[in-house]
């Protein structure tokens, strides 16, 4: 087993913040949170979200405050930064919130009541810096510590909350990715976890399924353009935005839109401005938007082309995004050369 993904600390914590709003939805599937991923990103930027309960609002924002922590102490992890999270994301839940468990516990699986093993605090510092000394990758050792405190029960509460954020502590820090569970993979990994919890599967299994199915970098690849294409674009951008700004009905978002394949390892078109220029009334729901296919651009018609694709996701102002289409049109005889250099 090898590292995925190799990225340096400024690109992991762009990939960490730029998708908060995942990490934090997927940790709240272990706690059965009825939010969904568009409620979950209105509750971290402190926006009202109707029919949720309070009680679900503080755990979404418990998880926020986990991940800042993480972000605002860049470096090598600790144990003691383990007994941290617990302590946020358990705060309003456990009976000893930071503290390892020291007293009989029990869970509920899809396959019957599973009784954890008991331990303490030292049996727990010793473990995690065995882990962590071990000649195995870092991935491994992030996944075999995830699985660790959620089988352990390492805690009075919130372990497979603490479990998560452990996992993304440990590779983000790295460089090495992070640790998701997708929608489409939730319900394979409720079951295998709670195989593995009853031994009916042991852990190198789920060491493995982890490997192939939590380890991502959401689509982002150490692929940017160079700042002289940057310039090119936005002066682009720029001559675009002056031409539609009478256009009375258009509600341009001042926010970056990042496009990606759902396959990993391909190129993350990023352009701060493209947010500005053509998506426009755009539901938060569409801020990422996963095409089957690479779309790359390379000149106006590529730009053409990824706004008609964008059209067919009904996400968007279909009149308003005509409107932008023609508008591109009708100047791109004048600037076809733009883009020649890309």
């Amino acid at each position: 087993m090898v590292n995925k993904f190799n990225f340096n600390q400024k690109e992991s914590i762009f990939l960490l913040k730029r998708n908060l709003a995942s990490l934090i939805y997927s940790a709240g599937k272990f706690e059965n949170l009825p939010t969904t991923l568009l409620d979950t990103e209105l509750i971290i930027n402190n926006h009202k979200v109707k029919n949720i309960k309070p009680s679900d609002i503080q755990t979404i924002m418990q998880l926020k405050r986990g991940y800042e922590y993480i972000t605002n102490n860049f470096r090598q992890v600790t144990f003691e930064d383990m007994l941290t999270l617990n302590g946020i994301v358990a705060k309003y839940d456990a009976l000893y919130p930071g503290q390892v468990r020291e007293i009989q516990g029990g869970v509920s699986t899809l396959y019957g009541h599973y009784t954890p093993p008991m331990t303490n605090l030292e049996n727990e510092k010793k473990y995690f810096n065995d882990l962590l000394s071990k000649d195995i990758c870092l991935t491994e050792k992030a996944i075999r510590l995830f699985l660790h405190i959620a089988k352990t029960q390492v805690f009075y509460d919130s372990n497979k909350r603490t479990a998560f954020l452990m996992a993304n502590y440990l590779l983000s820090v790295n460089g090495h990715g992070i640790f998701v569970i997708k929608d489409e993979n939730m319900e394979e990994f409720f079951e295998l976890l709670a195989k593995y919890y009853l031994d009916m599967i042991n852990e190198d299994k789920m060491v493995n399924w982890l490997y192939d199915h939590a380890i991502s970098s959401f689509g982002f690849n150490k692929i940017s353009l160079d700042k002289t294409i940057n310039d090119k674009i936005n002066e682009f951008f720029e001559l675009v935005t002056n031409k539609l700004k009478d256009n009375q009905y258009l509600k341009i978002k001042q926010q970056s839109l990042t496009i990606f394949s759902d396959k990993e390892n391909v190129l993350m078109i990023e352009f701060d401005q493209l947010m500005k220029c053509y998506l426009l009334n755009i539901e938060k729901s569409s801020k990422k938007l996963l095409f089957e296919k690479e779309i790359t651009i390379s000149n106006i018609e590529d730009l053409i082309k990824l706004l008609e694709e964008l059209n067919k996701t009904k996400l968007v102002n279909i009149q308003a995004l005509k409107s932008v289409i023609k508008s591109i049109k009708d100047v791109s005889n004048k600037h076809e050369d733009f883009f020649e250099s890309l």
